[in-house]
């Protein structure tokens, strides 16, 4: 059971509005949320970070966002779904931070979309 997971959404052609709109929704209903998008057209993609007060397993976090992607994405099929599953990690930092809003190493920006973090991120972090 963990307190706060990585989650990056990339549909085989992009994220469209509609499924923008449906996670944000969810976003909005957990505790904490950093959400992104990068890119255009077919190449955008979904990042976010969440923490959440009551710890939770990756299985059930994998299947919220899978409900939303299913019910959203017209073309979803099994290697899609494999490649959502393989993009939800259990957050062991501020991986919102270094690999998003500050990474100087990435070449395109973080269009940020919602953020709500808690006082202290640390504490949601296993030891």
């Amino acid at each position: 059971m963990f307190r706060s997971f990585a989650i990056t959404v990339r549909p085989r052609d992009g994220i469209s509005d509609t499924t923008l709109a449906a996670y944000q929704k969810w976003f909005e209903k957990v505790d904490y949320a950093f959400v992104c998008t990068e890119k255009e057209g077919v190449e955008r993609h979904l990042h976010a970070q969440i923490w959440t007060d009551s710890p939770k397993a990756k299985g059930d976090i994998v299947k919220q966002v899978e409900r939303i992607s299913e019910r959203t994405i017209n073309d979803w099929d099994q290697a899609q779904k494999k490649v959502l599953r393989s993009g939800i990690k259990i957050a062991y930092s501020d991986w919102f931070l270094d690999y998003l809003a500050e990474n100087e190493l990435k070449d395109t920006l973080c269009d940020t979309l919602y953020e709500k973090l808690p006082q202290n991120t640390y504490a949601y972090y296993p030891t």
